[in-house]
């Protein structure tokens, strides 16, 4: 009896290890499994290769630090505290129709435009810091419903926690820049994206998106210098055929060219550019009045200077300031 006793302990602690042993090993690889996007949702876009869609939004949202899910935002709150979510954040599923093409990069770039507002801090002014602006926004990509992209980027999460996943790349809309600006490579057909307020109040904003494949066509070039007609794109021509450049090494003999006559034209004959080449002196002659100053001309003295410059303007306000006292003591009297 004791044997077996023993036995069914062994069996049953050899159970309870291996149970034990397999939590901790699906703790351990995540614990809960990642909830994907809620498929009931209504899409608010559907982009193709090429397509751009502006959402615009015209209720204040007020900032709050949390993140919440796009869940909240739709106003279906878990918790307590997702229950202020649709104050504070707008959410949109858009659907992708991706292109199959191996060579595409399906990239969706985002632009979310509003107006910050710089409010004055004259302590800050007067020792020459500027305060930072308030009302920011900040754009979240949603893969998965409890995980945006960028979440455990590396950088982004607690050094104890590890590295992160450097899979994980975050779009850049996330930022406290105006307007923001971002993109990411779509890896499935359905997103959600919230924009949410960061600090203050935001009055409103414009989401830009826009859905590229990244494939550009190659530009239509020359390529006739060495006698290649085809074109870039055509694989079916043959190989393009190498002509050599004429050979210059030997001097190619000078022909001498005949004189050609030129009739000379009698409009402007004998005054010039004609059949003279010369112009006329005879019109250049001064009238026999007429004297010639340049030659003789002297420059003026000092004596003519000082008298033309100071004594004369001198006395001209002595005899203006002389009379105008005469005239005020006249009719003072």
């Amino acid at each position: 009896m004791r044997r077996a006793a023993a036995r069914i302990a062994c069996i049953t602690g050899c159970v309870a290890l291996v149970a034990t042993v397999g939590l901790v090993l699906v703790a351990g690889s995540g614990g809960v499994a990642a909830e994907p996007l809620a498929p009931s949702v209504k899409p608010t876009a559907t982009l193709s290769v090429g397509q751009s869609i502006v959402l615009k939004n015209t209720t204040p949202l007020v900032g709050d630090q949390e993140i919440y899910p796009p869940s909240a935002c739709r106003g279906k709150a878990a918790s307590l505290d997702e229950s202020v979510a649709p104050l504070t954040c707008k959410a949109y599923r858009i659907v992708l129709n991706l292109d199959p093409d191996p060579r595409a990069d399906n990239t969706v770039f985002i632009e979310a435009d509003f107006n910050q507002t710089q409010l004055p801090s004259l302590p800050l002014v007067a020792l020459g810091l500027n305060p930072p602006p308030v009302n920011g926004l900040d754009v979240y990509v949603w893969d998965q419903e409890d995980h945006w992209l960028g979440e455990n980027a590396p950088g982004t999460l607690d050094p104890v926690t590890g590295p992160g996943d450097p899979n994980d790349e975050p779009t850049g809309a996330a930022s406290f820049n105006e307007p923001e600006r971002g993109g990411f490579t779509a890896k499935q057909r359905i997103y959600d994206i919230t924009v949410q307020a960061d600090a203050g109040v935001n009055q409103g904003y414009d989401l830009h998106l826009t859905f590229s494949n990244e494939i550009f066509t190659a530009p239509h070039e020359v390529l006739d210098q060495f006698g290649n007609t085809a074109a870039p794109s055509d694989t079916s021509s043959p190989e393009p055929t190498f002509t050599p450049p004429a050979d210059t090494s030997s001097e190619a003999p000078t022909i001498a060219l005949p004189e050609a006559s030129v009739t000379p034209d009698q409009d402007i004959a004998g005054i010039g550019l004609g059949t003279t080449q010369e112009f006329n002196p005879n019109g250049f002659a001064l009238p026999p009045r007429t004297r010639d100053v340049a030659a003789t001309a002297k420059p003026p003295s000092g004596v003519a200077l000082v008298l033309g410059l100071v004594a004369v303007p001198l006395a001209t306000a002595a005899v203006g300031v002389f009379a105008l006292r005469r005239r005020r003591q006249a009719l003072l009297t």
